[in-house]
């Protein structure tokens, strides 16, 4: 676990690396790292990993957070040192029943192979027992398979070798387990010029042969052939071909084929137990619903649970698989899922990191995922959706969580006293920024023409190498914002949830580039966000009561200029809040302790400077960027982020 940078520690960084190292050795489990915004708290992070020589799991709120801080450790460490671990839906709507409407809504999903793939190798890297820093967001507290059934779901491939352990023993098996392990079946004309990880096709040839051509997740260029001999299941040729060439590149003598999925379907011969014990379970509960007096629920949750079960006899899948997980992984009833987490105890036992970005948002995310996830299936399992042993397919709660990390650092611009509790020692404070940056210059304005007092500022900005954020309350409002400040000359961009990961990420380096003056969101642009350009940022209805207003939302949000050293915030208030008096106070604290320190130590603030990174696996500008660039040549402006929503 090596640093590969000719960046030092400076500021406050070296002491706190020292203590944090010091509490980890002398047995400290649970730790704060105070550290105000563009102190270098990733960076410290790096070097606490190198120096203890830990294999750590980083979780952070979002996806786009996770997404700059996997770039940022990337280029501290060997690129093959750091994986990232998220969900891989760019869309997720769980199957939900609404009583006082009688409406049931199916399970509607949109998934991302290129995360899935990026998921897959974090999980890979673990069961081959590799030293890894893997960033996640809070896809690490969810279920993904156990480590013992990950690691025994493979088909290996070996010239002159009988293919053995098939359903049925024969080419029908074969194709089974590949749908299984999650390829889809196409023609083989699919793979003339084109490229797309897990498909797969079977061609019947003369004399008994069956060739498969098949594009695995761990290459993204190519695709194998695999010739066999039908009657004897035997391989008789693997080769590998460049996918825009179509010319062989190299035969092999052998081929892993690994899934394409974490959570594989499961084969017959193992189904009849678990089958047995469903349908145990399906008629306690269709029992109980008669007795209450309730036959047509009894009915409903008998029709969906035999539907799925001749499913699942059939494919060893089914629809909603997911709930019938304890089952299917052998789990007790209540016993928590595998997750990440129980990657890393199986490998590394109790050496291992567990870091908390953003510890003060992650946490309450933690306890309320945990809730929502219980409550919705509680209203399931009441109407006859689903059995109760779905509830055991759940998210970890707080507490598991939490007995789960065997080391454990809390990193937060602003603690919760609930962080604070969880540890026995005071916080380790990150105030001093290496670059001697001083928090931003604040100025409390009406909220009277808030847009047209912002667009004059944003103007001024101009002549510089400057960039602008912009916060308001709602998307409906950040996207009537996008189109003022366009239709007046501002080549602004627009970011929320409604964007996939890979493309919010280019919107900012986008603005990093120049692509864009402004950027205006709601609330995925508070928390570690690191844009050195933007020195002015606009805050709307700062003296509004709520969470998104909240005092350590406010800091956050503050914190987003601290980067610059021409960083100021205005705060369209017609009131003064306690939430806003607060956030007032700390930030002016921090500027005098830097004052201070710059003043006896004769540094002159300077800017952050940090290379322009691009997406992972991408050496060449990406492409929604080029695009996007593309478009404010054309017009001067960008008016639909609603285009590069998926």
């Amino acid at each position: 676990m090596k640093l590969q940078t000719n960046l030092k520690l400076a500021g406050d960084q070296p002491r706190a690396v020292q203590e944090l190292i010091s509490r980890f050795l002398s047995g400290v489990r649970i730790n704060i790292l105070l550290g105000a915004t563009g102190t270098g708290k990733t960076f410290t992070i790096a070097n606490l990993i190198a120096s203890l020589d830990i294999p750590t799991l980083i979780i952070v709120p979002n996806k786009t957070l996770a997404l700059q801080i996997f770039q940022d450790l990337a280029s501290y460490f060997n690129k093959k040192t750091v994986e990232y671990y998220v969900s891989y839906f760019d869309f997720y709507r769980p199957e939900a029943y609404k009583p006082h409407l009688d409406l049931f809504f199916e399970k509607r999903t949109q998934r991302n192979k290129d995360l899935m793939a990026l998921r897959l190798k974090a999980l890979d890297r673990l069961v081959k027992k590799e030293k890894v820093v893997i960033v996640a967001s809070v896809a690490a507290i969810y279920p993904t398979a156990s480590p013992d059934d990950y690691e025994s779901n493979y088909l290996f491939l070996s010239i002159s070798s009988h293919i053995s352990g098939l359903e049925s023993g024969s080419i029908v098996g074969l194709r089974k387990l590949l749908i299984r392990f999650g390829f889809e079946e196409v023609k083989e004309s699919f793979f003339l010029k084109n490229h797309e990880i897990g498909k797969f096709s079977f061609v019947i040839l003369e004399k008994g042969f069956l060739r498969i051509k098949i594009t695995l997740r761990d290459n993204q260029t190519d695709y194998f052939l695999v010739l066999i001999d039908s009657s004897a299941l035997r391989v008789i040729e693997i080769s590998r071909f460049d996918s825009e060439s179509e010319k062989s590149s190299k035969n092999l003598n052998d081929l892993l084929i690994l899934p394409m999925t974490d959570r594989v379907g499961v084969e017959k011969e193992d189904l009849r137990q678990t089958v047995g014990l469903i349908r145990k379970e399906l008629k306690i509960q269709r029992e109980k619903f008669i007795r209450d007096g309730r036959k047509e629920i009894s009915d409903r949750i008998n029709e969906i649970v035999k539907r799925d079960l001749n499913d699942l006899l059939e494919t060893g899948y089914c629809y909603g698989i997911e709930n019938y997980s304890s089952y299917l992984e052998k789990r007790q009833q209540g016993e928590p899922p595998f997750t990440i987490l129980d990657y890393f105890r199986k490998v590394f036992r109790k050496k291992f990191l567990v870091v908390l970005d953003e510890s003060h948002i992650a946490i309450p995310q933690i306890k309320a995922m945990a809730n929502t996830d219980s409550r919705r299936k509680d209203t399931l399992i009441n109407f006859g959706f689903r059995l109760p042993s779905c509830l055991d397919n759940r998210p970890l709660r707080l507490k598991e969580f939490l007995d789960r990390c065997e080391n454990l650092l809390l990193v937060s611009a602003t603690p919760s006293s609930f962080d604070f509790s969880l540890s026995p020692s005071s916080p380790v404070e990150q105030i001093i920024r290496p670059t001697g940056l001083l928090d931003p210059l604040l100025e409390i304005r009406s909220k009277e023409n808030c847009l047209e007092d912002f667009l004059t500022e944003i103007r001024h900005l101009s002549e510089g190498n400057e960039r602008s954020l912009l916060y308001v309350l709602t998307i409906e409002e950040a996207e009537a914002a996008t189109v003022y400040f366009a239709d007046r000359g501002v080549k602004t961009a627009c970011l929320h949830n409604r964007i996939n990961v890979f493309n919010r990420h280019s919107i900012l380096l986008g603005l990093r580039r120049g692509v864009f003056e402004l950027v205006v969101g709601v609330n995925l642009l508070r928390e570690g966000i690191d844009l050195p350009e933007v020195s002015l940022i606009g805050i709307f209805e700062a003296d509004r009561a709520g969470f998104l207003r909240s005092t350590s939302s406010l800091i956050q949000m503050i914190g987003r200029a601290a980067r610059n050293s021409k960083g100021r915030v205005i705060l369209y208030a017609n009131l003064m809040g306690e939430n806003l008096r607060k956030a007032l106070e700390e930030t002016e604290r921090r500027r005098a302790i830097q004052a201070v320190y710059n003043s006896e130590n004769n540094i002159v603030p300077l800017t952050i400077r940090k290379p322009i990174g691009y997406l992972p696996g991408r050496e060449e500008e990406d492409e929604l960027t080029a695009q996007v660039r593309q478009k404010c040549q054309e017009k001067q402006q960008f008016i639909n982020p609603s285009e590069f929503v998926s």
